[in-house]
């Protein structure tokens, strides 16, 4: 477990979508999503569909050329509507959204952003057992291989999600080094 002023030494050439700032006491790593292209495309493609089908339904709704009954048609649209909202707006916040990850003396503080839209999360750095790269995509009917990175702490806490190995794997390193813990590389099997 270094200081951050060593810790940022090391820090000087981050990998594409890393960006590193040191503004006075802390060190903040910015994440822009890279890559994961055919997973764009594919959600692009679906939701595209999905609102085009969602507009029409509305359209048929609106005009009262649904056979069913109002209100479980209505019923029927609102569901798609909220639906196509939901998947979107998540779609939005894995690809467009900035993770922050602000490490400080004794804590480290999760932001994620996507306009003026902010969550974040704190975890004193005493209760992080481990820091952990899981693989979140890929498996079973998921074909877009992707991992993640986890916290394991007092509770688990998801870090980056859906990403590619090598940058789930640099973030994950730096995080370790600057808790003094283990870092869990995720199997291939």
């Amino acid at each position: 477990m270094g200081t951050l002023s060593q810790l940022a030494a090391r820090l000087a050439d981050p990998p594409q979508g890393f960006q590193v700032l040191e503004p006075g006491d802390r060190i903040i790593v910015v994440y822009t999503p890279q890559g994961m292209g055919c997973m764009k495309a594919f959600l692009i493609t679906w939701i595209g569909g999905w609102a085009t089908g969602t507009f029409h339904l509305t359209l048929a709704f609106i005009r009262g050329e649904m056979k069913r009954p109002p209100i479980p048609s209505l019923l029927f649209v609102l569901v798609f509507l909220a639906s196509l909202i939901g998947v979107g707006l998540f779609a939005a916040w894995m690809f467009f959204g900035k993770t922050m990850v602000m490490l400080g003396d004794d804590r480290v503080a999760i932001v994620r952003a996507l306009g003026r839209w902010l969550r974040s999360r704190e975890v004193p750095k005493g209760v992080i057992r481990s820091v952990r790269q899981v693989q979140d995509g890929g498996r079973g009917d998921d074909s877009f291989p992707s991992w993640g990175l986890r916290l394991e702490a007092d509770t688990a806490v998801t870090v980056l999600y859906r990403q590619e190995a090598e940058r789930s794997a640099w973030l994950g390193l730096v995080l370790a080094e600057w808790a003094g813990v283990e870092y869990v590389p995720a199997s291939n099997g």
